[in-house]
């Protein structure tokens, strides 16, 4: 359990930080009580933060936006960027392992399994895959150097088109 709330916590108030300062280019702030930690009590009322669950539309949206010729110069930060991503990426891997928890559950574990875990695995890369891709098709890659909150920079991007 704590493995899980910590890197969920952790992924979730990242992008809802990156979704705060995009509405905030808009001029748009949000009260405490709808971006503080889930659960969090600000007097009597018990906080949910909105941001982390709206976050799940910067596919929708920004894929809109893309412009392949931005994807021309593959690897702007060469190895040291891929290896700095694959750090951020692997926050995305935790939690396949609740696959193989449940694995006395299925009728043929020898099959679900590997069914289960392969795909989870596989799901959670290609979104990260594709936001990357909706990202860095918006804005270049190398226009990113120094911004703390590239998804919601993007989608200020895109909205400015």
């Amino acid at each position: 359990m704590l493995e899980y709330g910590l890197a969920t916590s952790a992924v979730s108030v990242g992008w809802s930080g990156y979704l705060q300062s995009l509405l905030s280019g808009f001029g748009i702030s949000l009260s405490t009580a709808l971006s503080a930690a889930p659960g969090a009590l600000l007097g009597h009322v018990t906080c949910f933060n909105l941001p982390a669950f709206l976050v799940m539309m910067v596919i929708a949206v920004g894929v809109f936006h893309v412009k392949p010729t931005n994807w021309h110069l593959f690897m702007p930060n060469g190895w040291s960027g891929v290896y700095d991503a694959a750090a951020v990426m692997f926050f995305a891997f935790i939690g396949f392992d609740s696959v193989s928890a449940a694995a006395e559950e299925v009728k043929n574990p020898k099959r679900d399994l590997l069914i289960g875990i392969i795909s989870s695995l596989a799901v959670r890369a290609v979104l990260y895959v594709v936001v990357s891709m909706v990202v860095t098709g918006i804005v270049p890659a190398a226009q990113f150097a120094g911004v703390p909150n590239p998804v919601s920079y993007a989608l200020q991007v895109a909205g400015q088109n």
